[in-house]
């Protein structure tokens, strides 16, 4: 029972004894007086009746003696009365043994009231003629003791019940902060250290209430305090601190993990500075960095794309790891690039020029980090055969035919393959340990071409993002996966567009309970850096149609991980890049960003998991669960 109702029925209970207590006292007070009363009208009604018997008595005249007696019995409310006549030796009786109309039998028992009892002679002269005898009837008593009590009982039952009222407005206002208390530990109990509850006027409850507040303040700072720690930990290991890009390790790691993941295709551009060493002595440090940063600078403007990463691969050598469609060509774009990097100044020196080379390849599936950082120097050397501000490009030659299809060619394609739901799934389960039960399973999408050939992901996902199909072809899977559900919930991977969409949300709503608790929505950290608001928004959404989601690729983009207490994700997934590094610094990293997402309690997993010597050394970070080509009939 909560502590209001407890105190409400202390109050109640105390306020139902004062109240009877004092009705008693008022019924049995107004008792005694009408017992008072009682008799003071008996003995009138005896001396009455025998000032009016005396004459009638000498001589007697006993038909006028029965008149006057009836007139007296008959005309007030008495039990018995007698005359005793002395000459005849006679007594005339009258009686009323009926109980009082309207009044209930225990009452009756519950006030037994002593009949008022008064006799005396009558005499002529010296002479005593006759005795009369009245018995007060105690019903009138009664009868009178029952219209009070009613009329006390309903005017203490209207007092309880305005003092009920008030009372249980009252102890509500009183007791509110303990209610909020109890709700500010079940936050902390949930690891959700931003609520506060407002100081109460009462003193005692105004301690606990800032001790606290002051806990959850002290938990926040820690947990804000480690994801500061945690984000500079990340630049330090994973930015280069001139510049701020990427460094050689992370854009390697990346490059790595997208290769092995294989769902996008993507283009690396490589730029060089020429004569840097030498442009360094003359100009000094300051000057040669500034022209750098502003190189840099240019690179991320005009790659400014979802998913693409800057990173420096030597002193005077940058990359960028652009996803593109298959059919791309980036020879413009390139040429437009050049030309803006040959508008570049030297700062300090007089209208002298900045010169740099310029290459770009398309990144074929079975390169490796080596082979295709052997082919980029092999195209600066080219371009530096050309002479100064020039660019080379260069496509990959196509596994597919595929790649030989516009962009307007791939939208169409795609558009009816997905209404024909022309596509097939495969899974990737998480598991908690090897050959152990599988938490989720993660689900991977084909479509399926004109000829019923499956397309790789790399060739239409790219095409599902920059045109925005990403709503009709989660609509179709998520159609799909409702088909398949089993025991195990199954992993739904958003695009950034289902997030805007009303038609995809609409659906989501009329998921039935079984369905959206058999479903996990799960959308990367890159939706958080492009669109904030948007996720916001679709977050509060899931939460009130009670679906679960998780966050992908989480301490991937360099993002503070503070959003994690605000999302509150069911899970969280770490960036493939630093799954599959197997450095000490990245270790490092992933020890953080466990601690850090631990202390809220929320389970973290690892991604690309394709060996056991890999899953040791992840395991020893903390992770709670796994992915990957380890996992027995896992696939992508």
């Amino acid at each position: 029972m909560t502590l209001y109702r407890q105190l409400l029925l202390l109050l109640w209970f105390t306020m139902v004894i004062s109240l009877a207590a004092v009705l008693f006292l008022n019924v049995r007070s107004s008792s005694e007086s009408l017992q008072i009363q009682s008799q003071v009208n008996t003995e009138s009604a005896l001396t009455s009746l025998g000032m009016r018997l005396a004459p009638l008595l000498e001589p007697l005249d006993k038909t006028a003696v029965e008149v006057t007696l009836n007139a007296a019995f008959d005309g007030a409310f008495y039990r018995r009365m007698s005359v005793d006549i002395f000459a005849t030796e006679e007594t005339l009786v009258r009686e009323n043994r009926a109980d009082p109309e309207g009044v209930p039998g225990w009452f009756i028992n519950l006030f037994d009231i002593e009949p008022a009892l008064a006799s005396a002679p009558v005499a002529s002269g010296w002479t005593e003629s006759a005795e009369i005898r009245i018995e007060g009837h105690p019903g009138f008593v009664q009868q009178q003791l029952w219209q009070l009590s009613l009329e006390l009982l309903a005017l203490y039952g209207s007092l309880f019940v305005v003092i009920a009222l008030i009372g249980s407005l009252g102890v509500r206002v009183l007791i509110r902060p303990l209610r909020q208390i109890e709700h500010q530990a079940q936050a902390i109990e949930d690891k959700d250290f931003s609520y506060r509850v407002p100081e109460p006027r009462t003193q005692e409850l105004k301690r606990v209430v800032f001790a606290m507040n002051r806990l959850s303040d002290i938990l926040n700072e820690r947990f804000t305090a480690n994801a500061r720690q945690l984000k500079a930990l990340h630049q330090r290991l994973q930015q280069d601190e001139e510049t701020g890009v990427a460094n050689r390790q992370h854009l390697l790691n990346e490059l790595e993990a997208r290769q092995a993941e294989g769902e996008k295709t993507h283009a690396f551009i490589a730029l060089r500075q020429l004569k840097g060493e030498t442009v360094r002595k003359s100009y000094g440090y300051p000057n040669w960095l500034a022209l750098i940063q502003q190189a840099v600078g240019l690179l991320r403007q005009h790659f400014d794309r979802p998913d693409s990463l800057v990173g420096r691969i030597s002193e005077y050598e940058f990359g960028v790891l652009v996803p593109v469609l298959p059919s791309d060509d980036l020879s413009h774009s390139l040429a437009e690039l050049s030309k803006r990097l040959s508008a570049l100044q030297l700062p300090g020196a007089v209208a002298e020029q900045a010169h740099f080379s310029l290459a770009g390849t398309l990144v074929e599936s079975q390169d490796g980090v080596g082979s295709l950082l052997t082919r980029v120097d092999t195209l600066l050397r080219e371009v530096d055969a050309l002479g100064v501000d020039r660019f080379v490009w260069s496509t990959a030659a196509p596994d597919t035919a595929n790649v030989l299809r516009t962009g307007q060619a791939w939208v169409e394609l795609l558009r009816r393959r997905i209404a024909d739901r022309a596509l097939t799934l495969s899974h990737q389960p998480v598991v908690q340990a090897l050959a152990g039960p599988a938490v989720q399973s993660e689900v991977y999408v084909r479509l399926l071409d004109e000829s019923g050939q499956e397309m790789r992901a790399g060739a239409f996902l790219p095409v599902i993002e920059q045109f925005n199909l990403g709503a009709e072809l989660d609509l179709a899977v998520l159609d799909k996966i409702l088909q398949e559900q089993g025991e195990t919930p199954l992993v739904l991977n958003l695009s950034l567009s289902s997030m805007r969409d009303t038609g995809f949300i609409s659906r989501l709503a009329a998921l039935t309970a079984g369905q959206a608790g058999a479903l996990f929505i799960e959308f990367p950290e890159s939706h958080l850096q492009r669109e904030p608001e948007a996720v916001d928004s679709f977050v509060q959404i899931l939460r009130s149609l009670k679906l679960r989601f998780g966050i992908d690729n989480v301490a991937g983009g360099g993002l503070e991980l503070d959003y994690v207490a605000r999302l509150r994700p069911d899970y969280v997934k770490i960036a493939p890049a630093i799954c599959r590094a197997q450095d000490d610094a990245s270790l490092t990293l992933l020890t953080g960003v466990c601690n850090t997402v631990h202390n809220l309690a929320i389970p973290v997993y690892a991604t690309v998991v394709e060996s056991e010597q890999q899953l040791n050394r992840l395991q020893e970070t903390g992770i709670d669960g796994f992915q990957g080509y380890i996992n027995e009939g896992g696939g992508a």
